[in-house]
């Protein structure tokens, strides 16, 4: 076994026994939940920019905390406009940073008619150009507008609970009304954050996110072992199965009465969702070549 095997094995045990000892009320129902959050468009702004666009020596004023520890939304409020179109009421975020940054969904890049890259938050490579109109002047926001990236947070405390690290990418399972899995969902690892998946407007009415959906880690570099009340982490047992490229839900109770542990898939298996809840539920552990 590879020593990232290990940790995330080891992590889940920790996890599982930390369940035992706090309660359902203090952990996610599964060690691999995560709350979900809706990101709508935003600004973020320089010292420069608050001035310009609020007056000389106008301050962001805060109206509330966000989940994130020391980011706020505050009472101020920009117009997003390019010569093609305009967005009204942007919401502005605080604190002050050291780079403009207007964080748009597909759609609002379909309204401004610009193409901007999807890119984590602070990268601006390629960044789209707009103009930021406040009560008291405009900006030039060149190379500021991007399509957030889905991400993560966690703290590092977090991140070995659940055998993750910074920079990995994993797939989420959405399960609402519209159940649907997000890939590519890359995992930010900081001491000041709290966990909480991001996702933008567009994303978040795709999979009708509401106060009921549950966020579920499925997968990331390695598929993890997962953990369920009343049984123990097994042995995987590796067996050679014949498998189709596309897994439905009746053949993975197929596969699932012919194997034990774990299943390795090529990376051209497509799996549906209902499939992946069959292996989930029957606890087996789906590896890639």
């Amino acid at each position: 076994m590879t020593q990232q095997e290990i940790q995330s094995i080891v992590a889940q045990v920790v996890a599982h026994c930390l369940q035992k000892q706090e309660g359902p009320q203090q952990m996610c129902a599964v060690w691999n939940e995560i709350p979900a959050e809706a990101s709508a468009r935003h600004v973020h702004l320089t010292r420069e920019s608050v001035e310009a666009l609020f007056g000389k020596g106008a301050a962001l004023t805060k109206r509330r905390d966000l989940s994130q520890k020391g980011e706020f939304l505050s009472e101020q409020r920009v117009r997003v406009v390019t010569p093609k179109g305009e967005l009204s009421n942007v919401a502005v975020l605080g604190p002050e940073r050291s780079a403009v940054q207007v964080e748009l969904s597909r759609s609002d890049c379909r309204v401004l008619g610009i193409q901007a890259p999807v890119r984590l938050s602070g990268n601006l490579s390629g960044a789209a150009d707009v103009y930021l109109i406040g009560p008291n002047g405009m900006v030039q926001a060149d190379g500021s507008a991007i399509v957030a990236k889905a991400h993560i947070h966690l703290p590092p405390d977090e991140a070995v609970r659940r055998g993750l690290h910074d920079g990995q990418l994993v797939s989420v399972r959405m399960e609402s009304s519209r159940p649907l899995t997000f890939e590519g969902i890359e995992i930010r690892v900081k001491d000041s954050f709290t966990p909480a998946l991001h996702i933008d407007l567009d994303e978040a009415n795709a999979c009708a996110l509401d106060s009921q959906t549950r966020a579920i880690i499925l997968s990331g570099e390695r598929e993890p072992l997962p953990i369920f009340p009343g049984k123990q982490i097994q042995e995987a047992k590796k067996e050679t199965v014949e498998i189709p490229k596309l897994v439905t839900e009746q053949v993975a109770r197929r596969l699932t009465a012919q194997c034990q542990g774990s299943l390795t898939l090529s990376r051209k298996t497509i799996l549906t969702p209902s499939a992946m809840d069959v292996f989930r539920q029957s606890g087996i552990c789906i590896e890639r070549e």
